[in-house]
């Protein structure tokens, strides 16, 4: 059979051609301020990438898919809790029935781990096997070790990890890693290079992830704690290969899907960089991608089941070796069996159902994902080397250089959900005001100074909602919201549906109420158990009356507030002159209004700080 060229009768279509066919369809409208999106990295990412737009970075991209993962499988990791020896065993055991093939323990110092009751039924050469510790103990991994010989166990045949980044929970609050502490590490490191798979330095990005960076500062400071590690350790006798190949890293997934591909593919591409620099031939180094915090949420909680299931998308796409999905509800509670399974079943069904697993480096090729790979790897290695010059990681982050980049980024992203210009479904758009939601505890301790603290980005509506929850229980009711709809039927119905979407995303319960004549609306509203009342209607009606709506509302001396859905510039003063409380349209930063709204109708708890 002759090979059939079915796309030899249409002529090349070259990028300007797109671009003016684009500018066609928009109408004249800015292609630049319709289509091109800014990142948090100051990138400028156009709407489509065409070959001509990677010809200039050929060379670059030739390099990166020459360091990319050649395997396309990935190992399936289950994260078990410190517990007893049988439970513990039972929940490893029921993970690996489950289709876990990675098992992360999480080791308790107090009461130590008892390998025999825990490991006997586990198959440590099918297995990767890795333990999470709280501070490095040479002495732990010996007696693994020892072990594993007492089973007859090649050390070759084991594979998995040690974690325990002292870097990480230093700069999460924890104290600075004493000089014994990088002896014990250095200790551990040359007991696990003994066994080729078991790697002894696990070093973390959750922290800056999940304290809100953009990527390129992930890749840069995780980049930069490598090397710190490397030179603390190299002080201690050990050879930076030796070092470097012991590294797993251990990277958290956020919620932008391209950008987490390309991210992998950049950080091989940086490591083989440094690895450059320090005269070592290029090696592969695991990457374990795990659920960030950050792109979590309290609220409406099983949505993040979705969000956990692009993001594993991603990073396997992207070329992780290993993917730890962390369960849907595990920051409002402790996981249970359900919540456990439907963790692993995210990655069971990209193997078994979706078949990502049948394809080395898909992403490789795609100009979108080049041109991302390209942009993070020229913008990460300018900020890794500026850290460096100013003395690297340690240095950097004492002298708070660190926290004020990622800070200027948090604010950023923060603001961004706030106004709702970032979407989080179920949380700040498509909220459900009757999820139950619990009381806002007592304030708690504050962060140590200096330190990355790990967060949601939907903190502040949670926030929001937890306050609510208060009110709820102190007065028996949740806060009721009167939506006093009039006039022209499709503007006061989107007003209508914008308004109960908005003040949903605070906990707010609002009925939509339809009145012929506002005057007898507001009348009712008033007589009504609604602590907000808000107006939905044209600006066409709002014209017409109200100003008369809110000064009738005010002559009634009633202890409400009163609202209006829109934002008629040329009116908005004067209805406020009259007495309107607050407007709210697309542009309003929801937190502010309904932090505001709250703390009117419920003093009380606008004294309680916003826990």
């Amino acid at each position: 059979m002759s090979k059939q060229h079915i796309f030899s009768d249409f002529p090349p279509v070259s990028r300007q051609q797109w671009v003016e066919k684009a500018v066609q369809d928009l109408k004249g409208a800015d292609f630049t301020k319709k289509l091109v999106w800014n990142t948090y990295e100051g990138f400028s990412v156009q709407p489509f990438y065409t070959a001509e737009d990677i010809q200039s970075i050929a060379e670059f991209t030739a390099f990166a898919q020459t360091v990319q993962r050649p395997e396309s499988a990935w190992i399936n990791y289950s994260e078990i809790p410190a517990g007893s020896s049988s439970v513990t065993k039972a929940l490893a055991e029921r993970s690996v029935q489950q289709g876990a093939d990675g098992l992360l323990f999480i080791v308790n110092g107090s009461t130590g781990f008892k390998f025999e009751e825990v490991l006997s039924q586990i198959d440590l050469t099918a297995l990767h096997v890795s333990f999470r510790l709280p501070t490095p103990d040479p002495e732990f991994v010996k007696s693994y070790l020892g072990y594993i010989g007492k089973r007859g166990i090649d050390f070759n045949a084991i594979h998995g990890f040690v974690d325990c980044d002292v870097l990480e929970q230093w700069i999460t609050g924890e104290e600075k890693p004493s000089v014994s502490v990088i002896k014990a590490l250095a200790s551990q490191l040359l007991i696990t290079r003994q066994c080729p798979g078991l790697r002894g330095l696990a070093i973390h990005a959750n922290a800056f992830v999940d304290s809100g960076s953009n990527t390129t500062q992930e890749l840069a400071f995780l980049l930069n704690k490598i090397v710190a590690y490397t030179d603390q350790l190299s002080d201690e006798g050990i050879k930076a290969e030796d070092i470097l190949k012991e590294i797993q890293l251990c990277l958290a997934i956020n919620g932008d899907y391209f950008f987490e591909m390309a991210k992998l593919r950049t950080v091989r591409a940086l490591l083989a960089t440094l690895l450059n620099q320090y005269g070592i031939d290029f090696f592969h180094t695991s990457i374990l991608s795990t659920s960030s915090v950050w792109s979590k949420s309290s609220c409406d909680a099983f949505t993040n089941m979705l969000r956990n299931t692009t993001e594993a998308m991603a990073a396997v796409t992207g070329g992780c070796d290993a993917l730890q999905v962390i369960p849907h509800n595990a920051s409002a509670t402790a996981p249970d069996e359900f919540s456990m399974r439907m963790s692993l079943n995210v990655s069971n069904i990209l193997k078994a159902e979706s078949y990502f697993d049948q394809v080395s480096d898909p992403a490789g090729g795609a100009y979108y994902v080049e041109i991302l790979t390209h942009l993070l790897y020229e913008s990460a290695l300018d900020l890794f080397k500026a850290i460096e010059q100013k003395g690297g990681f340690i240095r950097a982050f004492e002298q708070g250089e660190i926290q004020k980049e990622i800070e200027a980024i948090r604010i950023k992203k923060l603001q961004d959900v706030e106004i709702r210009k970032q979407v989080y479904v179920g949380v700040n758009q498509y909220a459900n005001p009757s999820e139950e939601f619990k009381a806002a505890n007592k304030k708690s301790s504050t962060a140590k100074d200096g330190a990355l603290v790990p967060q949601h980005a939907t903190l502040s509506f949670e926030k929001l909602r937890q306050q609510i929850a208060s009110f709820s229980v102190r007065t028996g009711k949740a806060p009721q919201v009167y939506l006093l709809a009039f006039g022209n039927l499709a503007m006061r119905k989107a007003r209508v549906a914008f308004s109960q979407n908005f003040f949903a995303a605070g906990g707010f319960v609002a009925a939509e109420h339809y009145h012929e004549d506002p005057i007898t609306g507001v009348d009712a509203a008033i007589a009504s158990d609604a602590d907000v009342i808000v107006l939905c209607a044209s600006d066409d009606d709002y014209v017409a009356s109200a100003e008369a709506v809110v000064k009738h509302f005010r002559k009634s001396g009633v202890d409400k507030l009163i609202v209006l859905a829109g934002n008629p510039p040329a009116l908005i003063e004067t209805l406020q002159a009259a007495g309107l409380d607050f407007n709210i349209h697309i542009k309003s930063n929801a937190v502010e209004v309904l932090r505001a709204v709250q703390g009117k109708i419920s003093p009380i708890d606008k004294i309680n700080n916003w826990l």
